[in-house]
């Protein structure tokens, strides 16, 4: 084998091989490539996982609402305005009143941010 096959090899130029220039292995552009990539790819990883968190913790919320019956109120309109009334015996299964009833807003919100966050990220860095 001559110089040129071993750089073509190892993808490193032919002057590493020759002179030895670069104080460590990191120096080499080639290495320094493949961790550019593998560290992008495990912020896209990071960014999918943190995105499925926020999508399955509002998930989560949604089905235990469609198994928890809540307060519901029937909504009328009285003169052109919109008006609920509120009877501890009308019950149902509602999203947003069960996370009223149970004091979820701060995670359902977390999760949305999550959820989107992640997206975004993946949506922004993807080469198409």
């Amino acid at each position: 084998m001559n110089i040129q096959q071993l750089s073509k090899l190892f993808h490193v130029t032919t002057d590493y091989l020759l002179n030895d220039d670069f104080e460590s292995d990191r120096d080499i552009p080639a290495v320094k490539e493949i961790e550019a990539k593998g560290t992008q790819k495990m912020k896209q990883i990071i960014a999918l996982c943190v995105s499925a968190l926020g999508f399955l913790g509002n998930a989560l919320i949604y089905l235990l609402s469609r198994m928890i019956r809540v307060p519901v109120p029937k909504i009328y309109y009285e003169n052109g305005t919109k008006m609920y009334e509120w009877n501890a015996a009308r019950t149902g299964y509602s999203y947003i009143y069960f996370i009223q009833a149970h004091h979820l807003e701060v995670i359902a919100i977390l999760c949305g941010i999550l959820f989107f966050a992640g997206l975004v990220y993946l949506i922004t860095k993807i080469k198409f």
